[in-house]
């Protein structure tokens, strides 16, 4: 059917409506292939009525479909699908007329459910800008709570929208907000290494230190993956704790030297105030780290800082000699 946006025929829109008012045609389709989730080869079978099939066009953006289906009754707040709703749907595909059009027969522009949590967080994190304002316009909650993402700042940091970050934070997003599967939306970004949503929330002030459920800092997630630019952001941060230690004891030191990111090892080091010697929970230093996983050039930019211990021994009683063996 995606195929039928294209096209400005009115046969064509006839015929459309018609398979989508029909009793069966529907159910037949939609049991061999969902439009919220394509990569299903077999997806489960469901009952397929008008509001499911309201659903799936707003999905694919069908506006004949969508306004025969409002005119015939479908339910616009109707739960289900993979994205939550018929509203959740229009954000995700990016159809601002169809979101206008769900709003003015009664969406609700705050329900919640779905992957992403809300029709916001959705447009935030698909990078819809047009839509974004939209629903804020129409009176989406900016700091709603839910979904994957948390909030909608973080949504937006995860898929590296500067201008829809913006957006939000010039409509009074919380910035530093805790929540969904990264903890919040510098660290979001700082994980995906995306420098110019890490520059727009620094210059916005968020907390540059804050600590997600794990205990780690946006820096220590930065330097585990290994992005440079972030890196050195932080590093530019005179405040930024460059030896903070997460729930399992590992600083970002610990975490660049296990996954051999020698840059990051010695901008780290570079400071003077990362702990060379810092043991985590497991008594495992970042020379431990290097050593265990063989990265030869992070061992030796670590081997050879002066005051480095290589006497230490972990709590297995290994000491780095044995481990390098």
């Amino acid at each position: 059917m995606s195929h039928a946006i294209q096209a400005d025929i009115s046969k064509v829109h006839d015929l459309i409506r018609e398979f989508c008012l029909d009793k069966d045609s529907p159910q037949t389709c939609y049991s061999l292939y969902k439009p919220d989730i394509p990569w299903q080869e077999k997806p489960e079978s469901s009952q397929t009525d008008k509001t499911r099939v309201l659903y799936y066009v707003a999905c694919g953006g069908t506006v004949p479909a969508v306004e025969a289906l409002l005119r015939s009754g479908a339910d616009v707040a109707a739960q289900g699908g993979h994205y939550g709703n018929a509203l959740q749907a229009a954000s995700q595909g990016g159809h601002p007329e169809i979101v206008q059009m769900l709003i003015n027969n009664g969406a609700d522009v705050n329900a919640q459910g779905g992957l992403y949590g809300s029709a916001l967080h959705t447009a935030s994190e698909e990078g819809h800008e047009e839509i974004v304002e939209l629903l804020l316009n129409n009176g989406a909650v900016v700091n709603a709570q839910g979904g994957h993402y948390g909030n909608a700042l973080q949504a937006a940091s995860f898929g590296d929208h500067r201008e829809i970050a913006e957006m939000l934070l010039n409509n009074g997003v919380d910035i530093n907000a805790q929540g969904g599967y990264y903890g919040n939306a510098l660290d979001t970004a700082s994980f995906r290494g995306h420098q110019e949503i890490v520059e727009v929330l620094l210059n916005n002030g968020a907390e540059v230190d804050s600590k997600d459920v794990s205990g780690q800092t946006p820096l220590s997630w930065a330097a585990e993956y290994g992005h440079e630019a972030v890196v050195k952001m932080f590093h530019d941060t005179a405040k930024v704790d460059i030896d903070s230690e997460d729930t399992s004891g590992r600083t970002p030191l610990s975490w660049a030297a296990e996954y051999g990111h020698a840059a990051v090892v010695k901008m780290l080091l570079d400071t003077g105030r990362a702990g060379i010697n810092s043991s985590d929970n497991t008594g495992r230093t970042p020379l431990s780290w290097a050593i265990i996983n063989g990265h030869v050039e992070v061992v030796l930019l670590l081997a050879n800082v002066h005051d480095a211990d290589v006497n230490i021994r972990d709590h297995d009683g290994f000491s780095l000699f044995i481990r390098a063996v």
